[in-house]
Order: C-alpha cells, then sequence, then structure tokens
C-alpha cells in the first residue's frame, strides 16, 4: 500500500517534467520555424525520444551523477580543510583487526607489515582512544582500526592477506593535527648525506616518511636506510607544527 502510494506523485511529476519539455520544445520551433515546420519537428522529435529513450535516460544520469559526485567532492574539501591529501598514486584505506589476527597483540615491529607488503600504518584507532602516527613498539589489539597508506597494488595484497572488507575511504580525515606535509632539501642542510634512520627525523618528528621525489623519481615508504641528497622533495605525515620546528633546524646549514 505504501508503495502504491508513492508511485502517484513520482509518475505525475515525470509527466509534469515531459510536459514543460514539450511546451519548450514546441515554443522554440514556433518561434525558429513556420507553424508547419514547428508541427513536424515535434512529431520528429517525440519520435527520437521513444526510440532512444534507455539510452537518453542513461545519459541523464551519467550527468547528474556526475554533477553530484564533483559537488559533494567541492563541499567535501571546503567543510573539511585538514584532509590528508596523498601524493602520485598513493592512497589512505582503513582496516579492522579481527580477534583472529595474526597481528594482535603484537607490536609494529614484530608484524613486519611494512617489510611484507610495503605499507605503513599512519594511525590506530581503539574505540575513543586513538594513536596518531604510532611508532614501532605500538600494540595491536582485536578491533583496532588502522589506518594505512601504500600504492593501490600494496593496499589490495595487504587487504587480501588481512581477509577483510575495507572500511575506509581514499581520503581520511586528519586528527589532532596530523596532516601530510612536504619539504625540498637544500643544497648545504644538515639532513645531506643522512640517512633516514641516522638523522632521527621519524623520532624527533613522531612522523613517518611516506615518500621522496628525487629526479623525477618516486620512492614510495621508502626503506630507513635511504640517504638524503639535496633537492629531494620529502613527503611526512605526522603533527604539522613539530615537524615544521624539526625540519626548519635540519634544514639549516651544517656547521
Amino acid at each position: 500500500m505504501g508503495n502504491a502510494s508513492r508511485r502517484g506523485p513520482l509518475i505525475l511529476l515525470r509527466l509534469l517534467r515531459i510536459a514543460l519539455a514539450l511546451f519548450f520544445l514546441i515554443s522554440l520551433f514556433n518561434h525558429l520555424f513556420s507553424p508547419q515546420v514547428a508541427f513536424w519537428g515535434i512529431i520528429i522529435a517525440c519520435i527520437i525520444f521513444v526510440l532512444f529513450f534507455k539510452k537518453l535516460k542513461a545519459f541523464y544520469w551519467k550527468i547528474e551523477t556526475r554533477f553530484v559526485s564533483n559537488y559533494n567532492e567541492r563541499e567535501s574539501e571546503t567543510i573539511n580543510p585538514n584532509l590528508i591529501l596523498t601524493p602520485w598514486n598513493m592512497h589512505i584505506a582503513k582496516f579492522e583487526l579481527s580477534a583472529l589476527s595474526p597481528y594482535v597483540g603484537k607490536t609494529l615491529a614484530e608484524t613486519k607489515i611494512r617489510e611484507d607488503f610495503g605499507v605503513n600504518i599512519i594511525r590506530i584507532e581503539r574505540n575513543d582512544f586513538e594513536i596518531p602516527v604510532p611508532n614501532r613498539d605500538n600494540h595491536l589489539y582485536p578491533n583496532d582500526k588502522i589506518s594505512v597508506i601504500g600504492d593501490e597494488e600494496q593496499l589490495n595484497k595487504f587487504k587480501k592477506f588481512l581477509d577483510i572488507p575495507s572500511v575506509g575511504s581514499v581520503k581520511e580525515r586528519a586528527k589532532q593535527n596530523v596532516a601530510l606535509h612536504h619539504f625540498k632539501i637544500k643544497q648545504h642542510a644538515k639532513l645531506v648525506g643522512q640517512s633516514i634512520r641516522g638523522s632521527g627525523i621519524r623520532e624527533r618528528t613522531r612522523g613517518l616518511i611516506i615518500g621522496i621525489e628525487r629526479n623525477g623519481e618516486h620512492l614510495v615508504n621508502p626503506e630507513s636506510d635511504i640517504i638524503f641528497e639535496t633537492h629531494d622533495k620529502v613527503w611526512i605525515v605526522g603533527n604539522e607544527q613539530q615537524i615544521k620546528v624539526v625540519v626548519k633546524e635540519l634544514q639549516s646549514p651544517t656547521e
């Protein structure tokens, strides 16, 4: 009964839309051509509409869907200015650990997720508690929601291993001032010639280096023994204010 009562207004609305379209066509043809040409023009237009109704309907919905999608994306960017925007072809996805996950009870260092899949965990959510940019000593527990960054192939491989559906999206809202920051290494900076591990940048910023752009090449989730070079563009996730302070000091010339 409820479905039947709703169908009436929908059918009436569709008929009104068709009537308005016909009225517009009649007015247009009558304005541009003689009444006789306008009459036959309307007849031909109606025949074309009937013959290609399904294709025209699909085309209409395609345009409307794209418009709504673009509008929602612009609205999202306006409302949420602190989104983590991933460089190159990298994405962020969220996964929930089941109680039977082999990672439960282990530290990030023990899980070897980075070594096995090439992805990095940039956030752990546990009920109302959150660990932004966790370190290697943080443990994983049942029902933890982990935000993971990597390229599409790496994330798919990790997802298949977990054998659970993704519960997140390509973009995640940054919390507790966590954001993606990038900087270019100056010629005489202290970072030049140091490895990621040796520089201590991860420990000092409590951040995570997710990429280095060098001579047009992209090093995604670089290993800790990678040596920094002049003009490297470094991408790091963490507390933006803390990163800026440490990077400013590391960018200063060597004494």
